[in-house]
């Protein structure tokens, strides 16, 4: 797998602690780590009826913006 997308983010001293004694625990890089739960929070809210449509409706907003479409 590619990971070429370098990101910067920042975590509370708690969670740093955290993610650190869990890459230690689990022999795991703490970008693996983070990979893994970001791809398990994505599929839970891209598979959410409420996140689709929130999704749905900002297409359609961006699709205004650009042009495509008018308000009904």
């Amino acid at each position: 797998m590619d990971y070429g997308k370098v990101m910067t983010i920042r975590f509370s001293p708690e969670q740093a602690d955290a993610l650190e004694l869990v890459s230690a625990a689990e022999r795991q890089s703490m970008s693996e780590i983070i990979r893994v739960a970001l791809s398990a929070y994505l599929k839970a809210r891209t598979t959410d009826p409420e996140f689709r449509k929130s999704v749905r409706h900002q297409i359609h907003l961006g699709q205004n913006l650009l042009g495509g479409r008018t308000h009904a």
